[in-house]
């Protein structure tokens, strides 16, 4: 049983894969909800071969960490079998390097991004199903979530690194 003490009480119930919590188009819905304002108009990270637009990355990368999906050769061998990211995609599928590339130079966007999808599933479908909630203070769950966000990203870096190293 969960107690107050666990200090990763919100964070402890976000399943790695969160369409076991929504579905697919509710999921992609909260993504491109949570991209930053503006963000259409920043600058891509470096050039590539494949025009890839940022907003478009952004949003591949979060749906992926999102639903469990971290090594970025993973991903790119996904790319053709999954239909929610064959859609995110729009006909231009990054390769590996591109994905690797992305998360690289835009950390801080795709952990603000993440953060706050984690928040709102949490938030808006776990927390009625968690009543220890009730006495977590709201800076704490943003901590929490914060680092749960964080895992993720490291996931993905480390399971990339481990992929170079082989």
């Amino acid at each position: 049983m969960m107690t107050i003490d666990n200090r990763n009480i919100g964070a402890a119930n976000l399943p790695p894969d969160l369409r076991t919590v929504v579905d697919e188009r509710t999921l992609l819905r909260l993504i491109l909800e949570s991209i930053p304002e503006g963000d259409a108009a920043r600058p891509a990270a470096p050039a590539t071969e494949v025009s890839l637009r940022p907003p478009m990355m952004l949003t591949l990368i979060c749906y992926s960490y999102a639903i469990g999906l971290y090594g970025s050769t993973d991903l790119e061998s996904m790319l053709l079998q999954d239909r929610t990211l064959r859609y995110i995609c729009a006909r231009q599928f990054p390769r590996w390097q591109d994905i690797r590339r992305f998360r690289r130079g835009n950390r801080a966007r795709i952990e603000q991004t993440l953060s706050a999808v984690l928040m709102r599933v949490f938030l808006e479908h776990l927390f009625p199903s968690v009543p220890e909630m009730a006495t977590l203070s709201m800076i704490k769950l943003c901590e929490q979530i914060q680092v749960e966000a964080n895992h993720r990203i490291e996931t993905a870096i480390l399971l990339d690194g481990v992929e170079v190293d082989v």
